[in-house]
């Protein structure tokens, strides 16, 4: 799933079309669209992320979110990966390459659980 698909589905989900989204933002309607086959500029989009209250790592793909996942979904994983306090372990604090790779992790078992809640009501 790329970019425009992430902010289409998005979109959909609030009943409004990607060209409204991008009008919001001050971007020209169609801005969404070159981003099929361009790399969106990192300000866009932050703000494209703020208009969704979702993370850039979001619109990234990159906490694989599922396509069944509902926006309270979202923002409970995003709570729960920003809740954290200063991480460290043996009195070393972790770096950002290792706090991503916990997020990682921890993305992956909170939807693995959450589908087989899901599953069973």
């Amino acid at each position: 799933m790329t970019v425009f698909d992430r902010i289409k589905n998005l979109a959909d989900k609030q009943g409004i079309s990607v060209s409204k989204v991008a009008t919001d933002l001050g971007f020209s309607e169609n801005l969404f669209y070159q981003w099929k086959k361009a790399s969106p500029k990192s300000d866009r989009l932050e703000k494209v992320a703020d208009y969704f209250d979702v993370s850039v790592d979001y619109l990234l793909g990159r906490n694989e979110t599922p396509d069944w996942a509902s926006h309270e979904d979202i923002v409970q994983l995003e709570d729960l990966l920003n809740s954290n306090q200063p991480m460290q372990y043996g009195g070393i604090e972790l770096n950002e390459e290792d706090k991503h790779r916990i997020d990682t992790v921890l993305s992956q078992v909170f939807w693995e659980r959450l589908k087989k809640k899901k599953d069973s009501e």
